[in-house]
């Protein structure tokens, strides 16, 4: 056998260990302690339930004057680039603030169903969005802060498009 046959080999090889990696199994991968090495990617294209919906964070401030200020839009996460198919640091960023907003709408689900879910307040994801807003609010001369979480449905016609609030916080106070 030539080197070039045995290079052959080896690829192909890797290929079909790829794909056997992939194959949709109960439980733990029993192919995955066969490479300790981790040399078979771990490929992510389709999720078994991939995310539909778009999730926003909206703020609102009360300055000192005791007036409201309107809702505005808080980024959550850098907006993407041309370049992210390729290389993406805020790839982990983007999906923490989408398993934030998960958990706010499984939290709605539940109390849509007459479930008794824990107190909001004492959740990660509240606790998470209340220190990222208080950041975001930060010097701007506002004595409160109030914070509200959205879902909307994008594969419904503009037109017909509704957003439902998940979540909306109480107003807390800015430490001086």
């Amino acid at each position: 056998m030539t080197a070039e046959a045995l290079l052959i080999a080896g690829f192909v090889g890797w290929f079909f260990a790829t794909c056997a990696f992939h194959l949709k199994m109960v439980g733990p991968n029993p192919w995955r302690r066969l490479d300790p090495l981790i040399l078979c990617p771990d490929y992510r294209f389709f999720a078994p339930h991939p995310g539909v919906y778009d999730y926003h964070l909206l703020v609102r401030t009360r300055g000192p004057d005791g007036v409201n200020s309107a809702w505005r839009e808080a980024p959550i996460h850098a907006s993407r680039r041309w370049f992210n198919f390729v290389w993406n640091p805020y790839r982990r960023e983007r999906k923490a603030s989408f398993d934030l907003a998960l958990e706010f709408g499984q939290r709605h689900l539940d109390e849509v169903a007459g479930l008794e879910p824990p107190p909001a307040e004492e959740t990660f994801a509240y606790l998470h969005m209340l220190q990222y807003v208080a950041r975001d609010v930060a010097g701007r001369g506002v004595n409160a802060f109030q914070f509200l979480v959205l879902v909307i449905d994008p594969s419904v016609a503009e037109a017909d498009r509704r957003s439902q609030v998940l979540y909306l916080s109480p107003f807390h106070d800015v430490g001086a």
